[in-house]
């Protein structure tokens, strides 16, 4: 092959691989979402109360599911978590705090340690209303039990969890 040849080709490939990396930067970032749910159970015994013909009913124990949602990314990512989709229902992230790794709830490690910074997701608990919101996102959050909406660098972004992990149910005391 001609040296000249070899040269443009070389060139060309450098070219592409340049072209390809520049791509992916301005691309989302990369971000890792975690997301986990436990139910709750208060270990009370169930209330009894006499129904309108005097028969004690048992009431059941309120049952509640915690979740617990976690967002890592590199240090230098300004990552600003605006909301959140759990199991199809909108909300508006109130907070988001960078917390040390590991994550941990009760004797469960959530997120391992890691050298990214890992900010735990909290959100309002009152779901916003979804009908103005374009069909691609509708169905996205319909696919995957959780989806954040974040903003970097000024753009929009989502990601995706396609199941949420289900931790060994809690019962108090």
């Amino acid at each position: 092959m001609h040296p000249v040849i070899k040269r443009i080709k070389m060139k060309k490939g450098l070219l592409t691989t340049a072209l390809l990396f520049s791509l992916v930067i301005a691309g989302q970032p990369p971000i890792k979402l975690y997301g986990f749910s436990r139910v709750s159970t208060p270990g009370m015994v169930p209330a009894r109360e006499p129904d309108e013909n005097g028969r004690t009913i048992s009431k059941p124990a309120n049952e509640s599911i915690d979740y617990f949602i976690y967002l890592a990314a590199g240090h230098s990512l300004k990552i600003q978590p605006k909301e959140i989709w759990i199991r199809g229902k909108r909300y508006t992230v109130s907070s988001s705090p960078v917390i040390q790794s590991p994550a941990v709830a009760g004797t469960d490690t959530l997120v391992k340690t890691t050298l990214l910074k890992i900010q735990e997701i909290k959100w309002d608990h009152n779901p916003l209303n979804t009908i103005s919101l374009p069909a691609t996102i509708k169905k996205l959050a319909a696919a995957n039990e959780l989806v954040l909406k974040y903003q970097w660098k000024g753009k929009t972004y989502y990601k995706a969890v396609k199941k949420i992990k289900e931790l060994e149910p809690f019962f108090g005391e």
